[in-house]
């Protein structure tokens, strides 16, 4: 069993010019639907991976720009893992009239720690099996940094919302169907249609990982 005590959230943030809000120690936040970054707290679950860390946000340039940027490290219990994450997201709101769209970009990159690789390095050198040529088959250079990035837009016309987003991340040693550690990237494609009237409300989705 696992016993502990501290103060398990705490942060101090400052409102500087047009709406900027520099803030330092514990947050929760996510970039478009949250396929790239989201942290976040469901107590029902026992699940609280909030970011410590560093976060700036705000209006720049233009009252429509909305950027974030961050850096800092997910919580695990009362300490937080070790792999350092940084990442930013801009938004930015046009209004046609009848139809309003708010398209978004996000980078958010992950940089392992020295005993993170260590651990990842020896599983990698366990796997013995040779092809026709004396080469090893299953082992693979890991990388300190993956990177992922996503592209986003929710359009609203009328009684209707849709948002779509495309999700990239580069090759990470992850482990596949079989519990063996591959070089892999990946991607998601996520889309939602709302529709809502007094009363009444529906929402189709679709997602490809």
């Amino acid at each position: 069993n696992y016993s502990a005590q501290g103060v398990g959230f705490w942060n101090a943030s400052k409102e500087i010019g047009n709406g900027i809000t520099i803030l330092g120690g514990y947050f929760y936040d996510q970039f478009g639907s949250g396929i790239v970054y989201r942290s976040y707290e469901d107590r029902g679950l026992g699940i609280d991976n909030s970011t410590f860390g560093f976060q700036v946000k705000g209006k720049f340039l233009h009252d429509n720009l909305y950027i974030k940027a961050f850096s800092g490290r997910q919580k695990n219990l009362f300490t937080t893992y070790n792999p350092v994450i940084k990442g930013a997201n801009a938004e930015y709101y046009v209004d046609f009239g009848p139809v309003q769209i708010t398209p978004g970009a996000s980078i958010v990159n992950r940089t392992l720690d020295a005993n993170s690789i260590a651990a990842i390095v020896t599983t990698i050198n366990s796997y013995t099996r040779l092809d026709s040529a004396g080469n090893y088959v299953d082992r693979f250079i890991p990388k300190y940094n993956t990177y992922a990035y996503s592209f986003y837009n929710t359009v609203n016309w009328g009684n209707f919302s849709l948002f779509a987003e495309y999700a990239g991340k580069t090759s990470e040693a992850i482990y596949n169907n079989v519990g063996k550690l591959t070089n892999t990237p990946g991607s998601v494609l996520f889309t939602s249609l709302n529709y809502s009237v007094k009363g009444f409300g529906a929402t189709a989705q679709f997602k490809r990982t």
